[in-house]
């Protein structure tokens, strides 16, 4: 390993304030999270901030009778401003990162209208432009507890 290089771990969650401005200053990102929330964000920054980043994550399938593995799959993302937006490819699901912002109470309490066949309210919480992937208001300097409960290695 090159003995000028400095690699600093970030177990937090970039929607921080104070984590996703340490991503901004560094020269490179390893983004290894399972949440759309952290997806968006560093995708943000890359296109943003001309930060460079990659993405890499796996996925183990069992099969369906159990205790046999099915699959067993690794991918890695290049990031770069112009090229492989995760918004422009589809990797960042508006749908999950809904769910991934709300508390069991706000579901509860926005459950209007789900008994309905055809509820009269249809909410779209994030909406991007392709190619011009811009954090929603709000997103950045995200301040309350995560509600996965996990860590998110940068």
């Amino acid at each position: 390993m090159n003995p000028n290089v400095r690699c600093e771990l970030l177990g937090d969650d970039v929607a921080y304030a104070d984590v996703a401005d340490k991503l901004i200053d560094c020269d490179f990102i390893f983004l290894c999270a399972d949440t759309m929330r952290a997806r968006l964000v560093v995708n943000a920054i890359v296109n943003q901030h001309f930060v460079p980043a990659v993405q890499v994550g796996s996925k183990i399938l069992p099969g369906k009778e159990g205790g046999k593995l099915e699959q067993f799959y690794s991918v890695v993302r290049h990031m770069r401003p112009g090229c492989g937006c995760l918004m422009c490819n589809g990797l960042i699901s508006g749908y999950r990162l809904a769910i991934e912002e709300k508390s069991d109470e706000d579901w509860r309490a926005q459950n209007y209208g789900t008994e309905s066949p055809n509820p009269s309210v249809i909410a779209e919480r994030h909406r991007l432009q392709p190619c011009n992937p811009r954090l929603p208001d709000g997103l950045r300097g995200h301040r309350r507890q995560p509600s996965h409960g996990g860590l998110l290695h940068v």
